[in-house]
């Protein structure tokens, strides 16, 4: 048997295949973290938006804002990524939701935390205070 009849791959053709999925792998998965990170903020946004319809619904009804037990919001989004807030007062409500610690979404520092009011304001915040707003709130 010569080496012409031989059939099959040579070890430097196999590291090589696996050298280029190494590195088409190094370069796409921060893209694709990236890309979970801000489908797991919509759970964030839109729970917070959730809240607020169901608040200016009650106020309707009842001439004031509803507590959370009353609106039987739960203490974090349906994913569980973030833990949800409220706090109403005798003027408004401001609902947030922030990074469950515990949770698949507690390395996005980036958009720590996200809130909503009665008058519709929308915010953000990073782990250090910094107002990430128009990053973290599509519209």
């Amino acid at each position: 048997m010569t080496m012409l009849d031989a059939k099959g791959f040579s070890l430097i053709e196999l590291l090589i295949v696996v050298s280029i999925i190494a590195i088409i792998t190094g370069i796409a998965m921060p893209s694709w973290r990236d890309y979970i990170q801000a489908a797991r903020r919509i759970d964030a946004t839109g729970a917070l938006l959730h809240i607020a319809a169901r608040q200016e619904q009650f106020r309707l009804q009842d001439q004031r804002y509803a507590n959370t037990e009353t609106l039987g919001t739960t203490g974090n989004t349906s994913d569980g990524h973030y833990e949800m807030r409220v706090v109403v007062t005798t003027a408004g409500f401001e609902a947030t939701a922030t990074v469950d610690l515990n949770g698949k979404q507690h390395d996005d520092t980036e958009c720590w935390s996200f809130g909503i009011d009665e008058t519709g304001r929308r915010w953000s915040r990073s782990t250090d205070g910094t107002d990430t707003t128009t990053k973290c709130w599509r519209s």
